[in-house]
């Protein structure tokens, strides 16, 4: 074969393997299946909710917002979730490279040594090597790893949000066991004054040993709460502290009420709103899908012939024949479908897709289960905080009615006492309700997606 009639041949293979690609016949396009029926939290809203990006400025807490500040550039979770997402980056690189011919070289050198006759010679080559997408199991690929890659983005969210949560909730906790100190010392001092009244009722004969030791031992129980409200208090902030990146000890924040610091978020009467579109997992979950889909087209497309193209050019020296130069063209074609792990591997893909359509079904119900409780709970919340702000106003009268007989003479300061134990029993309840009223209303932000 002259020199022409190589080259008309590499044009033809050329020719051929392009027109191959060029008729691969396109795959079906995944079709996603609504995970539930119509809902109004997995359907477009006209009155959707729009929560702010940093929604928890509205609670007006200084010291909540730069702690969350520094939760979300410092928190380890969040690190690797960063570094997940800079591997799926590197393996997106890979596959868009896989796409692109290879080129090789080699360098060699042989002596050779026979009765009185040695001879150098000397060689230098390069290769270049170019598998022909024929029938998109690359491409395939590709886009797999490029869902994937957008898939650890939305893991970022999500993580951000996990993250925005559990700084609120630690925080709230600290303050409510704040203000819950509070009371438990005015509760002390209130069982230390009748102690002092039932051991003057007991010097005056009128008094029983039993009511003193009884009292006493009321005594013993609030110290001991107001011991573990200290500790409880301390483990907070060392879990903070983990949130925050830091070692154990080495957060403090100086006590307040959690009533005077944090305040409540106003919520519209209807809340509606697209999970599908907002929540990050969900994103995540759809698009591994998506990923696992592409995934079962590039293994499926891998059983069929894979055609090679190669051209190597290589030049070599010696002493008898001087320089050479040798150029080659040559197309390979491979046919994996003889190999038995080849199917095997396709089972595992349709297998993995089947899982991931599962569980993205599974997170789709999980978050509307989730949206669902906290809004009954959060309702519920606010009118057990109402009624008992009602139960407060009561109370509040009724000890005045009693201070005033106590005035009149017609009472005695036991009597004034236990109405102020009312009062603090609650103002205790008040306390607790406010709390999950405020937890409610972060659980309710972030089971919405945050402000993406």
């Amino acid at each position: 074969m002259n020199c022409r009639e190589c080259k008309s041949y590499v044009l033809l293979l050329l020719v051929m393997a392009c027109g191959l690609a060029g008729c691969k016949p396109l795959s079906p396009e995944l079709k996603m299946d609504p995970p539930v029926k119509s809902s109004q939290w997995t359907t477009p809203q006209d009155g959707s909710f729009v929560v702010e990006k940093a929604w928890w400025t509205a609670m007006g807490d200084p010291m909540l917002d730069s702690l969350i500040e520094d939760a979300t550039s410092q928190n380890l979770d969040l690190g690797l979730l960063i570094d997940r997402m800079r591997q799926a980056e590197i393996k997106l690189k890979g596959a868009k490279a896989d796409q692109w011919p290879k080129l090789s070289a080699t360098a060699g050198y042989r002596a050779l040594f026979i009765e009185d006759f040695d001879t150098d010679s000397y060689s230098l080559g390069t290769g270049l090597g170019w598998e022909v997408d024929v029938w998109g199991r690359l491409k395939a690929r590709k886009q797999a790893q490029r869902l994937e890659y957008k898939a650890t983005e939305a893991d970022w969210r999500a993580g951000y949000l996990v993250v925005v949560g559990g700084v609120s909730r630690t925080y709230l906790f600290i303050r409510q066991l704040d203000e819950q100190h509070n009371l438990h010392q005015d509760t002390l001092w209130i069982a230390q004054e009748m102690l002092t009244l039932y051991e003057q009722q007991q010097a005056a004969g009128v008094g029983t040993a039993d009511t003193v030791s009884k009292q006493r031992a009321d005594i013993i129980r609030l110290e001991s709460q107001l011991q573990d409200i200290n500790a409880r208090r301390q483990l907070l902030l060392n879990e903070l502290a983990l949130i925050l990146g830091r070692e154990p000890g080495s957060v403090s924040i100086e006590p307040a009420d959690l009533q005077d610091t944090v305040q409540l978020i106003a919520f519209p009467d209807q809340i509606q709103a697209n999970l599908l579109q907002r929540r990050p997992d969900l994103i995540a979950a759809e698009l591994r899908v998506k990923s696992a889909y592409h995934l079962q087209e590039s293994t499926r497309a891998a059983r069929w012939p894979q055609v090679t193209i190669g051209a190597t050019g290589s030049t070599f020296s010696t002493a008898f024949l001087g320089s050479q130069w040798i150029a080659m063209i040559v197309p390979q074609i491979a046919f994996p479908n003889l190999d038995p792990q080849t199917k095997i591997r396709l089972q595992l893909s349709e297998v993995n897709l089947e899982a991931s359509q599962k569980q993205y079904k599974k997170a789709v119900l999980k978050a509307i289960n989730e949206v669902a409780g906290v809004v009954v709970t959060l309702s519920q919340h606010e009118t057990q905080l109402t009624n008992e702000a009602k139960r407060l106003s009561e109370y509040r009268s009724s000890r005045s009615a009693v201070k005033g007989r106590v005035d009149a003479g017609v009472a005695n300061r036991v009597e004034l006492l236990g109405a102020d134990l009312n009062l603090l029993a609650v103002k205790q309840r008040q306390l607790d309700l406010y709390t999950q009223l405020l937890l409610d209303q972060v659980n309710l932000h972030n089971a919405l997606g945050g402000g993406w």
